[in-house]
């Protein structure tokens, strides 16, 4: 069986502009140049909790790890705290300080720093939630609102004490690393904080702000030598808000009030055709830059997903061209890097592969093909908003949307002529693309059946919040017929190795190949 390439999916162990495939190299170069720049000034020093914002997957560990590696060596000390590996500690602060204890070249006072911080972080707080909300109120607030938790649970009251004890510590700690490695800053990156129990996520950090990072007030604040810069996934703080707090609090001021500075991970300027190119599989004049504004159009820019997506591409490619057995016949004619393989081929398979792996309630519903149209049946009214009797509703979705099995085949379906000639009524292709839509759920939504012969006016009558990927791809092979569709004559068996493939035969390409 011939070696297939797949793209590993996991962070690159360094970003060059060579290796850049999604446009993170430049956002690294900037926040680069930004903490060289600013490493002597107050701002940075009173301001030392930086986030990077960005989705699963976008890429932040990648320019996380750069970062670390090229940042200037001789202003800063840096140390990457992953929190996902220690989260089974069940106090990531304590093991993020033992992190930093481990960078300690002289070891006689790493007992009196382990005792300051098990006394604050694990002795004084057993018991005690401390991811309270940080809205409207400021750090020092906050740890008198865990003081008299303490003191209803009869706990220690010296809390204030310790928390001064611990800031010198601390202080005297990050010091102490710094003349040992002769460095002027510590940045401390914490990465995988999204992987983590949404409840561990918020304990960490509202534990770095209120004990590590006290602000302007604290005797940390005033002249702060250590930096936080993490990685920050909005949808995995939401989530964990929310479980929490329900709708007390927004998880953007949440973030605010937590974070001094941000960044966001580049989400335009993923450079998707750069990649594809890089695959060696598909056309650069032609396949390239279709391909790639599929995935722009039904807005699947997700680096680690694309990856993803496109590794289950690579193995079906394998199996159509090395296995010469029932399961090549389950992969349509898809483009190979041989030169051979259709574009409509292409992306059927990449489109299904998706819906698969990310969007399976979408993928069902696609599956689930006579239901949805008892669902359209339910909800049909004439332009006149109207209903008519039974037999005439379904003869009018026979007519226009809804189709036999044999209808799928893609010498129908890869055929411009079959699907929307110039003197037709475009009933093929309507037929086509309604294998694409949605169910409708608004128990008051009406459908009409309306002509897409010269506008896409009927699509738009469904809701498009919850069905994006649905519709988008709709638009997009609406749009981008004459490029995906055959347009010579009639496709035959002997011109088309995929003549008799139905659409329905992708379903089971994914669910038992992949």
């Amino acid at each position: 069986m011939s070696k297939v390439n797949l793209q590993i999916n996991k962070s690159l162990s360094e970003l060059t502009e060579e290796t850049d495939l999604f446009g993170t190299y430049d956002k690294m170069q900037f926040i680069k140049t930004f903490l060289e720049e600013e490493t002597d000034s107050e701002y940075i020093k009173e301001n030392n909790m930086i986030a990077l914002y960005g989705s699963w997957g976008s890429g932040k560990t990648t320019l996380i790890q750069t970062l670390e590696k090229k940042l200037d060596k001789e202003k800063y000390k840096s140390i990457v705290f992953y929190a996902w590996k220690y989260e089974k500690d069940q106090n990531l602060a304590f093991s993020l300080y033992e992190c930093l204890l481990d960078k300690l070249k002289d070891l006689k006072q790493k007992k009196d720093y382990i005792k300051t911080a098990r006394d604050l972080l694990i002795g004084s707080l057993k018991g005690i939630n401390i991811s309270i909300p940080l809205v409207n109120i400021n750090p020092h607030e906050a740890i008198k609102g865990i003081e008299e938790a303490l003191v209803e649970k009869n706990l220690e009251t010296s809390f204030y004490s310790k928390i001064k004890n611990f800031e010198g510590q601390f202080n005297k700690l990050v010091d102490q690393i710094l003349k040992e490695h002769d460095k002027k800053l510590l940045i401390v990156f914490i990465d995988d904080l999204d992987r983590c129990e949404p409840d561990h996520i918020l304990d960490l950090l509202s534990m770095i702000k209120l004990f590590f990072t006290l602000g302007k007030e604290s005797s940390i604040g005033k002249d702060s030598k250590i930096i936080f810069f993490c990685g920050i996934d909005k949808d995995a703080v939401k989530k964990a808000i929310k479980r929490r707090y329900g709708d007390i609090i927004k998880s953007e001021e949440y973030l605010e009030k937590i974070f001094d500075l941000s960044f966001e991970m580049p989400i335009k300027g993923y450079k998707i055709e750069d990649f594809f190119n890089s695959l060696k599989i598909f056309d650069g004049k032609r396949e390239v830059p279709l391909i790639s504004s599929l995935f722009h159009n039904i807005n699947f820019t997700n680096p680690r997903h694309i990856k993803k997506i496109i590794n289950k591409y690579l193995i079906l490619c394998l199996i159509k061209r090395d296995l010469k057995n029932k399961y090549n016949d389950f992969v349509p004619a898809i483009v190979l890097g041989d030169g051979s393989g259709y574009i409509f081929d292409t992306i059927m398979v990449l489109y299904f592969i998706i819906l698969h792996e990310f969007y399976i309630n979408k993928y069902y519903e696609l599956q689930n093909y006579d239901a949805k149209f008892g669902n359209y049946f339910d909800h049909y009214i004439t332009e006149k908003n109207s209903r008519l009797a039974r037999s005439d509703i379904e003869s009018r979705i026979n007519l226009s949307l809804r189709a036999k099995k044999d209808f799928f085949v893609f010498k129908n379906l890869n055929n411009l002529l079959f699907l929307a000639a110039e003197d037709t009524s475009f009933n093929n292709f309507q037929k086509f693309l309604s294998f694409f839509t949605p169910r409708i759920t608004d128990p008051k939504k009406g459908l009409t059946i309306l002509s897409i012969q010269s506008d896409f006016r009927y699509f738009e009558q469904f809701e498009y919040e919850g069905n994006e990927i649905l519709l988008d791809f709709c638009r997009f092979i609406y749009d981008r017929k004459r490029e995906v569709l055959l347009t010579g004559p009639e496709v035959t068996e002997n011109q088309y190795s995929s003549a008799k493939y139905n659409l329905f035969d992708l379903f089971t390409m994914v669910e038992i190949l992949l």
